[in-house]
């Protein structure tokens, strides 16, 4: 989580826009759920492209947090879909980044994002994205 997080950082300070080939990524089926599960409905191009399978969990956390910490207003559909991630720290990540990006608003956003939450199963984890989201935005976060 720490090499994740610390790409997330440096791409933010960077400025520097997601990467066509990171953006690509996200869209594969293996990026949102594991394959793991019915590995025999996933088609090759489904996958993520890596040798190991075993990798599939770091590979999907750094191509997470690198988009999350290049994200600009233009990719905030992108934020919005990696806030209901089933992954709690990228969903987390990414509801906090949104919030960076358009404040209160973001709140609002996150919060009508529940039914989706409900509706996918991830409620959890997206109650706890907008927690900490709420806390970063109100500056309680940075006191800690």
């Amino acid at each position: 989580m720490g090499i994740a997080q610390a790409i997330e950082r440096r791409m933010t300070e960077l400025g520097a826009v997601p990467p066509p080939l990171l953006l690509r990524l996200c869209q594969r089926r293996a990026f949102w759920e594991s394959p793991f599960n019915e590995p025999s409905k996933f088609r090759r191009r489904d996958l993520l492209p890596i040798r190991h399978g075993y990798n599939q969990t770091l590979y999907r956390r750094l191509v997470a947090h690198a988009l999350i910490g290049a994200g600009t207003l233009k990719d905030v559909d992108l934020l919005k879909k990696m806030a209901l991630h089933v992954y709690r720290m990228i969903a987390r990540a990414a509801a906090i980044r949104l919030t960076e990006l358009t404040g209160e608003q973001g709140i609002k956003t996150l919060q009508s994002l529940t039914g989706d939450a409900v509706a996918t199963g991830q409620v959890e984890s997206h109650s706890l994205a907008i927690r900490e989201a709420e806390l970063h935005d109100s500056g309680v976060a940075r006191l800690w």
